[in-house]
Formats: structure tokens, C-alpha cells, sequence
């Protein structure tokens, strides 16, 4: 289950995955706290985080989507 929202009309879905899920992981195999994913309106965020790096991860992948929304 994820939390949905919008965007400059772009429907976004935040899920929150363990982190081995390849949400999680770039192409160079890198492997993230969070990731932002344009091309499907997604973004992951590992659920093993405590809550304050959480938030602080969810913010940063948030940016991302609202620097991508403004200029898709």
C-alpha cells in the first residue's frame, strides 16, 4: 500500500519497500535509502529507516518529482 498525490497533474504513488526491492537500486546497481522513478510516477523509500531519516528521505525524493513536474 503507498500514499498517493499529485503533481502539476502527474498522479505520483510513494511506496515503502524493504530494501532489497530494485525500486530501490539505480542502472549502475547502487542501491538507495529512496529513488525517484519519472518514467512510472513512483517513488521508493526503504521501510527499514527510522522515522526522522525517513522523513528527511521522503522530502529529498519529493523535491526530486516537484523539480521533474515542473519541467517533464
Amino acid at each position: 500500500m503507498g500514499i498517493n498525490f499529485a503533481l502539476n497533474g502527474i498522479l505520483y504513488e510513494v511506496l515503502f519497500v524493504e530494501p532489497n526491492h530494485s525500486g530501490l537500486h539505480s542502472s549502475n546497481s547502487s542501491s538507495n535509502l529512496g529513488s525517484h522513478w519519472s518514467k512510472t510516477s513512483e517513488i521508493y523509500i526503504d521501510k527499514t529507516l527510522d522515522s526522522t531519516l525517513l522523513k528527511q528521505t521522503l522530502a529529498h525524493e519529493i523535491v526530486h518529482a516537484i523539480v521533474w513536474a515542473s519541467n517533464p
